[in-house]
């Protein structure tokens, strides 16, 4: 009866098939269980950026982070291309569930209190996910769009151990640069050290803007007042 041990073999040839499918499938779902923040290609660089944050909060609950509710170009134009007197950096959180890092950052650093209220005052903050391929190629078309091919190849190629990663953008003498990369491998700590090192550098800078700024509207304003002064002189 070879015959009925061979189809027994086969029985137990598709069981063990059956069983090893079965782990591969019950294990599947805990790879990304969770959803990413930003569905694959999802809507324009505005809905993007609302859904982003609305996600983002979703997944690591309050208190969270407030992330600017529109596109890159909107939170620039709030943040570095405001008039100097009201200018601030942006911080640019870029996120990837692939990394290992990602939660404890997430948890442990952005969520965290002291973080909230150092970003809410002097930075405006906005989030992408570079998860999907497709997000990441849109991210860097922004990139290069906004800060040139240079910025876009340094980030194509960082690698996925690297992320997250906090990019700070200032606008300094009438260019936008980025001021400087925070990886995500850091404690609070060292998070809250890197920011305000780079908050008061920038204050510097920008103090010196205002100066000069404040210095050009008075002798704009002293020119205006000594033009009157000449043509109500002239109609006496």
């Amino acid at each position: 009866s070879t015959e009925g041990e061979q189809s027994e073999d086969e029985y137990q040839d598709a069981a063990d098939h059956m069983e090893e499918d079965d782990i591969f499938v019950s294990q599947e779902p805990s790879r990304p269980s969770i959803q990413p923040l930003l569905p694959d290609d999802f809507g324009d660089e505005a809905l993007a950026g609302i859904k982003f944050g609305e996600e983002f909060t979703n997944r690591y609950g309050q208190p969270s982070p407030h992330f600017f509710p529109g596109s890159l170009d909107d939170a620039l134009t709030e943040s570095c291309n405001k008039p100097v007197q009201e200018r601030k950096m942006l911080a640019v959180y870029l996120h990837h569930d692939s990394s290992v890092l990602t939660n404890v950052f997430c948890t442990q650093v952005l969520c965290n209190d002291p973080v909230i209220g150092l970003l809410l005052e002097n930075f405006v903050l906005w989030g992408w996910d570079l998860t999907h391929q497709t997000n990441k190629q849109r991210l860097l078309d922004m990139i290069n769009r906004h800060f040139g091919s240079v910025a876009s190849s340094t980030l194509r190629n960082f690698e996925i151990e690297k992320l997250p990663l906090v990019i700070l953008i200032a606008k300094l003498k009438g260019n936008l640069e980025i001021y400087r990369f925070i990886h995500g491998n850091i404690t609070l700590d060292e998070f809250m050290t890197s920011a305000l090192s780079a908050i008061e550098s920038y204050s510097q800078q920008i103090d010196g803007e205002k100066r000069e700024e404040q210095e050009r509207n008075e002798r704009n304003y002293m020119k205006e007042e000594q033009e009157r002064a000449f043509q109500e002189a002239q109609m006496l």
